[in-house]
């Protein structure tokens, strides 16, 4: 996982440190949380990041809602995510959707991802309107793990460009 990757960094930093520094007297790797927090503490951690990036009329009385996975850089590969979600109007749920994508992450060519569910529900322009992420699993080293329980799902946020005329 990505803890692993600023784990291993941290030792070899570590190592740098003392080699350069060895006269300077630090009290056995107390300076080793500071470090961590300064190169890896905003790192986002192994998961995924969910952004709702569109909802668009898709016919019929249908709204197709889109939502982009970012599988962080190359390294963790999660398979079969299963994500749920409940699109709440003024505090009442509106429509239920469920995503599902095959693979994020891993290697460059897989780590963004995009995801979309349909319903009635999702064709609304309400300002109260909010999506609840419900559930998130994934399989990780050929085990099915609860991606909210391990705090490895992330949500961001998307902000479109607005396009003028000239």
């Amino acid at each position: 996982m990505s803890f692993r990757i600023c784990s291993e960094t941290l030792k070899i930093l570590v190592s740098l440190l003392h080699y350069f520094f060895w006269r300077i007297e630090l009290k056995k790797l107390s300076y080793l949380p500071l470090l961590g927090t300064l190169l890896c503490g905003n790192s986002q951690a192994a998961g995924i990041e969910i952004r709702h990036v569109n909802t668009v009329f898709a016919n019929m009385g249908q709204c197709a809602a889109e939502f982009f996975l970012d599988g962080g850089p190359p390294g963790d590969e999660l398979t079969d995510v299963q994500i749920t979600l409940d699109l709440r109007i003024r505090g009442e749920k509106a429509a239920r959707l469920s995503l599902s994508v095959p693979i994020v992450g891993g290697a460059e060519a897989n780590r963004y991802q995009s995801a979309i569910d349909t319903g009635e529900g999702l064709c609304n322009d309400d300002p109260t309107a909010v999506f609840i992420l419900r559930s998130a699993t994934a399989v990780a080293d050929g085990k099915r793990i609860d991606l909210l329980k391990t705090k490895s799902v992330f949500i961001g946020h998307f902000k479109p460009t607005p396009i003028k005329f000239k």
